[in-house]
């Protein structure tokens, strides 16, 4: 958003006209927009990698505190009923 604030300020700086000073605007935010998508497309598919490669390696661990029994046996049947292993709980002193 910026570079697109940045275009838009130059142009009306160099006395650009409405019409062209919003469609470098436009330009400029729809150029950011595609190599945020495309940033945003490699750090996923890099995750995705990392946590299949955990998978494969045994597992994930995961940790869900929760602030009342009833949720902690909420979150214990929601996480047996996708397939999780090894689910249990543990009380820590306050």
């Amino acid at each position: 958003m910026l570079p697109a604030l940045g275009v838009a300020w130059a142009g009306a700086a160099a006395g650009a006209g409405f019409l062209a000073i919003g469609t470098l605007t436009v330009v400029s935010g729809g150029a950011g927009a595609g190599v945020g998508a495309a940033l945003a497309a490699m750090l996923a598919r890099h995750h995705a990698a990392n946590l299949a490669g955990q998978v494969t390696k045994g597992g994930l661990l995961m940790w869900v505190r929760t602030r009342s029994p009833e949720l902690e046996a909420r979150a214990v049947r929601i996480l047996s009923s996708h397939a999780a292993t090894h689910v249990h709980s543990h009380s820590l002193a306050a």
